[in-house]
């Protein structure tokens, strides 16, 4: 299926736009899974244990991030800055 043709149906079954390109990158990545296997490039476990691997240089990437700062914060800086002056 086309993802035009994706984004049409299920649009008007009231899905997200984000959940539809959710989808669509989720069939794409189980498609390459399938071909890898298929063809005998890799396993399922080595795929599986580079998700792992992959996940975890990503959740420790973000996990290192500064926290995005609520409107709160921003306005209560915004108010001290103006205060101040």
């Amino acid at each position: 299926m086309k993802f035009e043709e994706a984004i049409q149906i299920l649009s008007s079954k009231k899905i997200a736009p984000n959940a539809i390109f959710d989808l669509s990158r989720d069939a794409r990545t189980k498609s390459i899974e399938a071909l890898l296997i298929e063809k005998g490039i890799s396993t399922k476990e080595e795929i599986e244990a580079e998700n792992e691997k992959q996940l975890g240089e990503l959740v420790k990437m973000i996990s290192s991030m500064p926290p995005i700062p609520n409107d709160n914060t921003q306005n209560n800086n915004n108010t001290q800055k103006t205060d101040s002056h």
